[in-house]
């Protein structure tokens, strides 16, 4: 089963590297927003550089955070779904969860 989900998931990567190929900035932003659950994009400078407490009870602010930091880590060439993989460790991480 795990040979079978990394297969899937560098599979997903190389599709979608094919993809984001073909997008904008803000193509991506929308995108990413969509997939973690936002009906619109963040502002690039919006979310906070870090999460606090306050943020980690606002799951708006939480997934501003996550599109945005997957962003960061796509533009530095990690596949998308470890992108978003990673922003969301690294949210669960800064908010204790």
């Amino acid at each position: 089963m795990a040979d079978e989900q990394d297969e899937c998931s560098v599979a997903t990567n190389a599709a979608m590297e094919v993809a984001l190929d073909e997008c904008s900035a803000e193509g991506l932003m929308t995108n990413l927003s969509r997939m973690v659950g936002m009906k619109e994009p963040p502002e690039m400078n919006g979310p906070p550089d870090e999460l606090d407490a306050a943020d980690c009870m606002d799951m708006d602010v939480v997934r501003g955070w996550v599109v945005v930091r997957a962003h960061e880590l796509i533009r530095d060439d990690v596949g998308l779904t470890d992108a978003i993989e990673q922003a969301w460790d690294e949210a669960g991480e800064e908010c204790g969860w």
